[in-house]
């Protein structure tokens, strides 16, 4: 870090990694994950480069995983709510696959009240190819999609590698007149060369640096702007204002309210320790070793006792008290909720579920509710229909964000409409296909893993000029 902050080089974080983000098909926000992502984040905290933290990239790939939207709304509330806690201010956003999805999730990132929203909002799109324009290759979409917006845009991962060396025309127009009244600059995707074929340079083993003819093709589209830049001292914007949460639909999956519940190790904890049966595996780390056990397990207690303590459901708002304990508390309660019912008649065999759980001696007799629990609103909101124009509220609540883009009003401009071909197959399970401009989708194979939430790289250094503040 102090090497990039010696040559001028901010970096963003991406504060999830492939052991603790949100799943696209099955989402959750437990503790866990949170605890994973605020030991990650406190490694960077008070670096005089760091530009922000990106809390979730690609998890929405489709209209099927927008239930998991939720759960990284929560996840943006927790990690803002933490960092301001450490006595910092750095923004907290979201990167998107380019997908009709962002329709919705964009608003719903944008919504309710900016401590539940993003303080930025990027893109990793794909649209520009070759010798495309800023009308053809789709990106004047973006500027219909973002105009009104009520928090810096930006383009997260950019830079088509399918019509061989790239020349990133699209330079022009993202640092001049086409987008920088609405776009907040970009990350070319990537520096360092790997399987797919996207970096400008090649680091050896030793080191060394061979550069690559997209270097110097992006070096010279770069050292041609002269983007308009915006001072903190001159911003003129509000952080209090919001958009209307989308309605749940066929097509988005994820209310407005409540959201998941603030995850609390130390209240699972004491959950767990009033039970009379509890899984025999206590450390989160070893839980792989026993999953299967613990799914065909949860699925012979949950037909026979109620699980709602420890389910969640996006869709309709629903999370159980217990619902952001790790995979093995839930479980635990499981256990003891059908061991509860059926000891006496069963013994300890109740607990035993093929060696999963076993009998032991409750330490705490009761729980009290912690108070850094975020006890989530169910007052209803309000929400626009699906389809219709995205309006805008204003909150009290002004929270910790000072990022927002200057607006020309108080309104979102009106969406574009889903005309964009069907994504394929490939597309949604690469989490690189679609956008919402209507222009043909580009399918983009960057090596990623199926349907769970692919993490780039540790640090996402501006190779750009980063515009956000």
């Amino acid at each position: 870090m102090k090497l990039l902050s010696d040559n001028g080089i901010y970096v963003m974080i991406d504060a999830t990694d492939p052991a603790y983000s949100i799943n696209s098909i099955n989402p959750s926000w437990t503790s866990e994950i949170f605890t994973g992502i605020k030991t990650k984040v406190d490694n960077f905290l008070g670096y005089d480069n760091v530009i922000g933290f990106i809390c979730g990239n690609e998890v929405i790939l489709d209209d099927d995983t927008t239930a998991s939207a939720a759960y990284v709304k929560a996840s943006i509330r927790d990690l803002k709510a933490y960092i301001k806690s450490r006595g910092f201010t750095y923004p907290v956003g979201y990167a998107a696959t380019d997908i009709l999805a962002n329709d919705d999730l964009q608003t719903y990132l944008d919504c309710f009240s900016r401590d539940t929203s993003v303080d930025f909002y990027g893109i990793n799109t794909y649209r520009w190819c070759g010798n495309a324009t800023y009308i053809t290759s789709g990106y004047s979409a973006f500027g219909k999609a973002f105009a009104d917006y009520h928090a810096p845009f930006l383009l997260t991962e950019y830079g088509c590698n399918t019509e061989g060396n790239r020349t990133f025309n699209e330079v022009a127009s993202m640092y001049g007149p086409d987008m920088s009244s609405y776009l907040s600059g970009g990350f070319v995707y990537e520096f360092s060369q790997e399987v797919n074929n996207y970096g400008l340079v090649k680091i050896d083993q030793n080191g060394g640096i061979t550069k690559f003819v997209d270097y110097d093709n992006f070096k010279s589209q770069i050292s041609k702007i002269n983007p308009t830049r915006t001072t903190l001292s001159a911003y003129q914007g509000t952080t209090a204002t919001v958009d209307v949460c989308p309605a749940t639909s066929s097509t988005w999956l994820s209310a407005a309210s409540p959201l998941p519940p603030t995850p609390d190790e130390s209240y699972c904890q004491c959950m767990v320790n009033t039970l009379s049966c509890r899984t025999v595996v206590t450390d989160i780390t070893q839980a792989a070793s026993v999953d299967s056990q613990i799914e065909s397990a949860l699925s012979l207690a949950c037909n026979s006792i109620s699980c709602d303590a420890i389910s969640a459901d996006s869709s309709s708002g629903f999370y159980g008290q217990y619902s952001a304990c790790n995979s093995l508390q839930k479980a635990s309660y499981a256990l003891n909720a059908y061991y509860s019912k059926w000891s006496p008649s069963q013994g300890a065999g109740a607990c035993s579920f093929n060696g999963l759980g076993q009998v032991v001696t409750p330490t705490v007799s009761q729980c009290s509710t912690p108070t850094n629990v975020v006890i989530p609103t169910r007052a209803p909101i309000p929400t626009r229909a699906p389809g219709a124009t995205s309006g805008s509220s204003t909150t009290g609540n002004t929270g910790n964000s000072g990022n927002g883009a200057t607006t020309g009003n108080n309104g979102v401009s009106p969406q574009p409409t889903r005309n964009t071909p069907a994504v394929s197959e490939a597309t949604q399970q690469n989490g690189n296909g679609g956008n919402n401009g209507g222009q043909p989708v580009q399918t983009v194979d960057r090596g990623q893993q199926g349907s769970s939430s692919f993490v780039k790289p540790l640090l996402f250094v501006i190779a750009t000029l980063a515009l956000l503040l």
